[in-house]
């Protein structure tokens, strides 16, 4: 096995087989995958919230902006 899929092993519990990235991609762009996201995003946070590990009294935006810095001019060649 590649090294270039030692990631992903880690992420699905160190399991042998790992799946291709064409069964990546099908499932990112299948149209209910929008919708799971979401309710498992509201799931989780509802349970960090009824853990005490997140306090939704306060509501904050991170307006950060990052500018990157990457052009063909950037980049050395040897």
């Amino acid at each position: 096995m590649g090294d270039e899929n030692l990631v992903m092993r880690w992420l699905m519990g160190n399991i042998v087989t790992v799946p291709s990235y064409r069964t990546i991609n099908r499932f990112r762009v299948h149209p209910r995958t929008k919708t799971l996201i979401k309710r498992l995003y509201n799931l989780f946070r509802t349970q960090l919230t009824s853990l005490g590990l997140i306090d939704d009294s306060a509501l904050y935006i991170d307006g950060t902006k990052l500018a990157a810095n990457a052009n063909k001019y950037t980049f050395v060649w040897r």
